[in-house]
């Protein structure tokens, strides 16, 4: 049975696409002046959303969920990516050289140390990377769960460790090439965290009022955009931290929490459509 937050989420994975093209065509117009860059914290958005819809399940048998993921995430990927190779061969022909040459490091190793191989699908770096974070995540819980940890708490510390340090490594110049692979990984591990986090301990106390979430959010923006050099980042290349390792979190923690309680807000004009509920049963 999907509930109302399955639902909330579906249209908060709805924002966070909109808010990505938005924010890969320049349109500001959501930002509000500035104040919420999508490039702070959007990339956190949609990892937030995929961890709130892990299920602790899925590490009794952690090969049979990375093959599910792989299945509905690697394999359309992949075929796309084909497609979009095919499409530079055949624009070439017409004198748009736009993109990689198609050859076995393009369309499968490329994917994974940048995703911007053919230029046209570009944005997709994301999907890999998804990827490679829900499988790591199910392996370091397996492993966690011998350790005997199990809080959510300290996974989510233990995550943010690893994001602290890749920032550090970053800004150093130590992460680039093969080196973006786990520094994405360690980048993206505390985002994918905070949604399983939220789900499992936050939820049920989301109950502030408007006034005061919204106010809150709005001074702690401020004070980001009037002090920080700057509070966009690029997840992407794993690089622009140029805040230290703790703002670029908070940043994603008050762009979440945002688009969260907009979601939650405007869920009421859109949990009796049939499309959403379409959507909800394919998130649950």
């Amino acid at each position: 049975m999907h509930t109302r937050s399955n639902k909330q989420f579906v249209l908060l994975s709805a924002i966070a696409m909109l808010l990505v093209v938005m924010g890969h065509v320049n349109e500001p117009l959501l930002t509000f002046g500035g104040l919420l860059p999508y490039y702070s914290f959007h990339i956190a958005l949609f990892l937030f959303v995929s961890g709130y819809f892990y299920k602790e399940e899925a590490q009794e048998k952690p090969g049979k969920y990375i093959l599910k993921k792989a299945k509905h995430l690697l394999l359309p990927y992949f075929l796309w990516n084909l497609f979009y190779g095919i499409a530079v061969v055949l624009l070439r022909q017409c004198g748009f050289f736009i993109g990689n040459e198609p050859s076995v490091w393009t369309l499968l190793v490329e994917p994974f140390l940048s995703g911007h191989q053919f230029s046209y699908n570009a944005p997709a770096w994301f999907v890999p990377a998804l990827f490679l974070v829900q499988a790591a995540n199910v392996v370091i819980r397996k492993c966690l769960e011998y350790l005997k940890i199990r809080n959510e708490w300290v996974i989510q510390g233990l995550y943010l460790c690893l994001g602290f340090l890749v920032v550090w490594l970053s800004a150093n110049g130590y992460v680039y090439d093969w080196y973006r692979i786990p520094g994405r990984l360690m980048y993206m591990l505390p985002c994918f965290e905070m949604g399983k986090l939220y789900k499992e301990k936050l939820e049920q106390k989301d109950t502030l009022s408007n006034g005061w979430y919204f106010g809150i959010i709005l001074v702690i923006q401020l004070l980001l955009n009037a002090f920080c050099a700057g509070v966009a980042v690029s997840v992407a290349w794993c690089n622009g931290f140029a805040n230290g390792p703790v703002i670029p979190y908070l940043t994603a923690v008050t762009g979440i929490a945002f688009w969260l309680r907009v979601s939650k807000i405007l869920l009421s004009a859109f949990e009796n459509s049939r499309f959403w509920m379409y959507f909800a049963k394919r998130a649950g």
